[in-house]
C-alpha cells in the first residue's frame, strides 16, 4: 500500500502548499461567500453563519457554531463541533469532526477522526481514518485511506481500499476492502456480506461477525502471474492493439494538419533537448496547476479542462516522437524522404517496444517520449504563431 501513503502524502503536501503555514490565531473578517484569512476562521457555539462559505484559513478553522449551507474548508487543522447544514467539503492536515453534518461530506487529509454524526455518505482519502464509538455516518463511506480503523455506527456500505483495517463497530450492510492486513475485533457486527482482498484469509471465526457472506479474494502475485502467461499469438495482437490505436490517432493529425504535419518533427530534430526540456516542464506544471484549480473550487472548470488537456497530451505527445524515431531509422536505410505515416508506423512499434521494457527502463522511455513530443508540439505551435505575427494585417 505504499503507493497510496505515497498519493495521500503528495495531496497533503499539495493542500498545505496552497495553504500557507502561518499558525496565529483570531478570528477573520467574513466578506461574502469566500474568506481568505492568514488567522483562524472562527465560528463560537453561539454564532450562525448563513449561505454557502468557501474558506481558506492559513491559522487553521474552528466551527463550533451553525453554518446553514455548505461549507468548503482548506487550512492546516480544521475542527467541525458545531453544526453544517449542508454538505462539507475539506482540505487539511488533519480534521476532526465532532459535530453533525447534515449531507454529504468529502475529506481530503493525512489524518480524520470521526466523533460525531454524518447524515449522508462520506467520501474520503487520508493516511488514516478513525470512526470513533459515538461516530454515527447514515450513509456510505468510500475512498482510499492507509489505516482504518472503525469503532462507531455506519448505516449503510464501507468500500475502501486501505492498508490496515479495524473493524470493531457495526455496519448495517455490505463492507468491501482491499487491504494488506484486516482485524475483526470483539463488537465488529456485519449486517451485510463482508467481501475482501487480502494476502491471508481470515479465521473462521470471522464469520461470526457477518449476517452474510464472507467473501475472500486472494492478492494474485502480479510477477508470479506474468511469469506463468504463456506467449500466444492472442498476446500479440493484444500487444498490437495500443500501437494501431495511436497509429490511426496520429495519422488522423497528421491528415488535419496539412502542409504543417510534419512541423513538430521538424522542431524535434532542430530543437530536440529544447524541446524535450520544454516538454518535462510542461507536464508537471499542467497538472499541479489543474489540480489546484479543482481543489480552489470556484474555478473547477478551468482545472477540469486543464486535466483534460494533460491527458490529451499524454497520449499524442508520443506521436512526433514516433514519426522522428522512424524517418531516423528509415533515413538508415537509404530512403531520403520516408513517407510520414511508414514512419509513425515504424516508430510506434519500436516505441511500445521500449515502454514494454522492465525495471522502469519501459517508464522511463515513455516520459522521454511523451515529453519530447509535448515539447516539440509546443514549439511548433509557437513558430506558427511567429510567423501569423509576421503577415501583414491586410495579406
Amino acid at each position: 500500500m505504499s503507493t497510496e501513503r505515497t498519493i495521500v502524502t503528495i495531496v497533503g503536501t499539495l493542500l498545505a502548499s496552497v495553504i500557507g503555514a502561518s499558525s496565529a490565531f483570531g478570528e477573520s473578517k467574513v466578506v461574502g461567500p469566500f474568506c481568505s484569512s492568514n488567522e483562524t476562521w472562527l465560528v463560537r457555539s453561539e454564532a450562525e453563519q448563513v449561505g454557502d462559505k468557501y474558506i481558506l484559513a492559513a491559522g487553521g478553522i474552528s466551527m463550533d457554531g451553525l453554518n446553514a449551507g455548505d461549507l468548503f474548508g482548506w487550512a492546516p487543522k480544521i475542527s467541525i463541533g458545531g453544526e453544517v447544514q449542508g454538505d462539507l467539503f475539506a482540505g487539511a492536515n488533519s480534521i476532526d469532526v465532532s459535530g453533525t453534518i447534515r449531507d454529504s461530506t468529502r475529506l481530503f487529509a493525512q489524518t480524520i477522526d470521526i466523533g460525531g454524526t454524518i447524515e449522508g455518505d462520506l467520501l474520503v482519502f487520508a493516511a488514516s481514518l478513525t470512526i470513533k464509538e459515538n461516530a454515527h455516518i447514515t450513509g456510505d463511506i468510500f475512498g482510499s485511506v492507509a489505516h482504518f480503523n472503525h469503532l462507531g455506527r455506519v448505516d449503510g456500505n464501507i468500500r475502501l481500499t486501505t492498508g490496515e483495517s479495524t473493524i470493531e463497530g457495526s455496519v448495517g450492510k455490505d463492507l468491501k476492502l482491499k487491504a494488506d492486513t484486516i482485524t475483526l475485533r470483539e463488537g465488529a457486527q456485519i449486517e451485510g456480506d463482508l467481501t475482501y482482498t487480502s494476502r491471508n484469509e481470515l479465521p473462521e471465526s470471522a464469520s461470526s461477525y457477518v449476517a452474510g457472506e464472507t467473501i475472500y479474494e486472494k492478492v494474485v502475485d502480479e510477477e508470479k502471474d506474468a511469469e506463468d502467461r504463456k506467449f500466444t499469438f492472442g498476446t500479440v495482437i493484444r500487444w498490437l492493439y495500443w500501437p494501431l490505436a495511436a497509429f490511426i490517432v496520429g495519422a488522423i493529425l497528421m491528415a488535419l494538419g496539412g502542409k504543417h504535419k510534419l512541423l513538430p518533427v521538424r522542431r524535434l530534430n532542430d530543437e530536440g533537448w529544447t524541446g524535450l526540456a520544454v516538454g518535462l516542464l510542461a507536464l508537471p506544471v499542467l497538472a499541479v496547476a489543474s489540480v489546484v484549480a479543482v481543489l480552489l473550487v470556484l474555478t473547477i472548470p478551468v482545472g477540469v479542462i486543464g486535466l483534460f488537456l494533460l491527458a490529451i497530451l499524454a497520449y499524442v505527445g508520443k506521436i512526433p516522437t514516433a514519426i522522428w524515431l522512424g524517418r531516423r531509422v528509415l533515413a538508415f536505410g537509404g530512403e531520403k524522404e520516408p513517407s510520414p505515416y511508414l514512419s509513425l508506423a515504424l516508430g510506434l512499434l519500436l516505441a511500445y517496444l521500449a515502454f514494454s521494457i522492465p525495471f522502469y527502463i519501459g517508464v522511463l522511455a515513455w516520459w522521454v517520449a511523451t515529453s519530447a513530443g509535448i515539447g516539440a508540439l509546443i514549439l511548433a505551435v509557437m513558430a506558427l504563431r511567429k510567423t501569423d505575427e509576421k503577415v501583414p494585417a491586410g495579406a
